[in-house]
């Protein structure tokens, strides 16, 4: 069975639990500091044991007073102790338990990648997304699995550039070379976008990065190559909301006119107060929207077509109306209903990392940081080894044998950076477990995208072996999560396993501490909660004067008043041990006697019905009691025997240097 931490927690008693949230938080990686106590002459710093005491100052009890260094110390080194013998019975060796915390470290990696690449991705997505930007592209295509293909689009773009350097229009260049059937008839115009809008990441860069009026080198995609221009940057139109009049444009001529008379027509009638609902329920054709009085859902750029949606954000302010226009297809009238407001990041951060996670350029951003890892730390690459592995890989693939063959004396091909290398086997397997990513590619084609992500994979791993000894908020939770595994498996083991199978132990615990679990005189009481006051006071009144009052009297008398149960008044059944709760203090120790007390939203009146004497409690009464105080018995024993085996030194002027008070 999996070792579970949350299983665990749940069985924990509250003072348990309390101690591992005292003690298990992130330990900080210090340099040489100085030794605030040793365990078996292994040496404990005073920063560690100081961040600690101050990340956990609640209600500002670390106020460095002697007696609070004094109660952290000993929770600290109890601590310590239970992990040093945690490692000493070879714990931290225990396949089962190292499997939980690689678990948890992947799990801790992915959510830190995730944050460092998206927070980036999400903040850039957002800047751009306040502008709009036009722009035109000449576009050359290729087979992306064909070498020669790819050579011969990238000549065709390299010619082009040359003739766009050497004065040619753009607009010109685009109608004669470009690519994109949808584009090269109106010179390569793609028209306005937004951030998140251009299909590949690269093409968008270039968008909200090159001057207006320029036009880019040439820049490969999935997809071929491109020349991009921006036409236009402008303060974004965001969204809107409108409402519309639709007419459809006949294909007969002689039709035509007939419906531009009929637009005009219903102009005329809005202009002279006509319900705009009203008109489109009846004359629109748009039967998306004609049912609800022509309004649209929200859109911004890029989701219509271009005239309509610039007549849609010329309008100036809500309830402003366009004049008739025409598409393609149709005569419109719009009315504005609603513009909205710039939103803050934190408003939109949840749908720009949603429209982020469904496109390609996540995946695109962690390979951007890992080549800047490889960069940075200036690793380098055994040509030779590489070409070895890629050959292998090809050939693989023709003969369609997927399972990559050890090799006994790998070499390393990327090195550097401390010691830090991945050898041929590591990339082999990590290329063998992206086979599934080739995306319909073949040959040096599929080789270069299972790579990349191979490659990628490789130096998140080395990136994730850096951050556990550089970045001390990282090392700390990794550090945490561990010894917060050990120290559960051993408190598993030494007390509370032991504390729920020792059965004879339990009752001999049980026995020896009877006096501790005992009742107080106990009273049984009958609560009589009303909504109405004066209904409340009325049976108090009548209740008072029978000093022996019985539940079935107590009814008699409510029924008498007219008053019926559940709808007039409740009634429940309560035991209330003296000194234990506030219901001790209100009620009346008499059996028979009642007593009146308001509270906020009813009128209470409590029957003192009979009186227990203060008596011993059996075991099954208290069982969980009984067990929570065993454990911590067991614990204060155990803990000595640690002592003993582990002798702990305490280095009293340093830890006097740190009272302050």
């Amino acid at each position: 069975m999996r070792f579970k931490i949350k299983a665990i927690m749940t069985t924990i008693k509250p003072f348990i639990f309390t101690l591992f949230l005292v003690l298990i938080n992130s330990l900080s990686i210090f340099g040489q500091e100085k030794t605030l106590f040793t365990i078996d002459k292994k040496p404990v710093s005073v920063s560690e044991f100081e961040y600690i005491y101050k990340k956990n100052n609640i209600n500002n009890k670390a106020d460095y007073s002697k007696a609070s260094l004094q109660e952290y110390l000993d929770l600290f080194v109890n601590f310590k102790l239970k992990v040093k013998e945690a490692q000493e019975s070879g714990a931290d060796k225990d396949p089962v338990l190292m499997d939980e915390l690689q678990s948890y470290e992947n799990q801790l990696f992915e959510s830190y990648l995730d944050k460092k690449i998206m927070d980036k991705l999400t903040e850039e997505a957002y800047k751009r997304s306040l502008q709009d930007v036009s722009i035109s592209h000449i576009f050359i295509s290729f087979d992306p699995n064909s070498p020669k293909s790819i050579s011969e689009a990238k000549t065709n773009i390299d010619n082009v550039y040359s003739l766009l350097q050497g004065g040619s229009s753009f607009e010109e260049l685009a109608k004669v070379y470009s690519m994109d059937k949808n584009s090269r008839d109106n010179g390569g115009l793609l028209g306005y976008f937004t951030a998140l809008q251009i299909a590949y990441k690269p093409l968008e860069d270039i968008a909200y990065t090159i001057k207006k009026g320029t036009y880019s080198t040439p820049t490969m995609t999935e997809a071929g190559f491109h020349i991009v221009k921006v036409n236009d940057i402008r303060p974004a139109n965001g969204r809107i909301k409108v409402a519309i009049i639709k007419r459809l444009i006949s294909p007969f001529d002689s039709l035509q006119t007939k419906t531009k008379n009929q637009i005009d027509s219903i102009y005329a009638e809005l202009k002279k107060g006509a319900d705009f609902g009203d008109m489109a329920r009846r004359l629109s054709e748009d039967n998306y929207t004609n049912f609800n009085g022509g309004e649209l859902d929200w859109f911004g750029i890029g989701q219509y077509n271009e005239t309509f949606e610039n007549e849609a954000f010329a309008l100036q302010k809500d309830l402003d109306m366009s004049l008739p226009f025409k598409t393609k297809t149709a005569w419109y009238i719009i009315k504005r209903l609603e513009k909205a407001k710039i939103a803050t990041l934190d408003e939109v951060k949840p749908i720009l990392e949603t429209k982020i996670r469904k496109s390609s350029r996540y995946e695109t951003a962690k390979n951007t940081f890992a080549d800047s890892l490889f960069k940075n730390w200036n690793l380098k690459i055994d040509q030779l080894a590489f070409e070895s592995l890629k050959s292998k890989t090809l050939n693989g693939f023709e003969k369609n044998e997927n399972n990559y063959v050890m090799v006994d004396q790998p070499k390393s091909i990327i090195f550097g950076f401390n010691g830090y290398k991945i050898d041929e086997n590591q990339l082999g397997h990590a290329i063998e477990d992206n086979l599934g990513y080739s995306k319909g590619l073949a040959g040096e084609s599929r080789f270069n995208a299972i790579y990349t992500r191979a490659f990628t994979g490789q130096m998140l791993d080395l990136y994730r072996t850096y951050l556990i000894n550089t970045n001390s908020d990282y090392g700390n939770l990794v550090k945490e999560y561990k010894e917060g595994i050990l120290l559960f498996d051993q408190m598993e083991k030494n007390v509370w396993s032991k504390a729920m199978e020792d059965t004879t132990g339990l009752k001999n615990f049980f026995e020896k501490n009877r006096d501790k679990f005992k009742y107080n005189e106990r009273a049984a009481v009958s609560a009589y909660s009303f909504k109405n006051a004066k209904k409340a006071k009325a049976f108090s009144k009548l209740a008072l004067k029978n000093k022996n009052l019985s539940d079935s009297l107590a009814l008699n008398i409510l029924n008498s008043l007219g008053l019926k149960e559940n709808t007039d008044f409740t009634v429940e059944q309560i035991s209330v041990e003296k000194n234990n709760n506030a219901l001790s203090s209100i009620i009346l120790w008499v059996p028979g006697n009642t007593k009146s007390i308001p509270t906020k939203d009813e009128f209470i009146v409590y029957k003192t019905n009979s009186i227990s004497p203060a008596r011993p409690k059996e075991l099954e009464e208290v069982k969980g009691f009984v067990v929570a105080a065993y454990q911590e018995e067991i614990e204060k024993n155990w803990i000595k025997t640690l002592k003993s085996k582990y002798p702990v030194v305490i280095n009293q002027g340093v830890l006097d240097e740190l009272i302050k008070k």
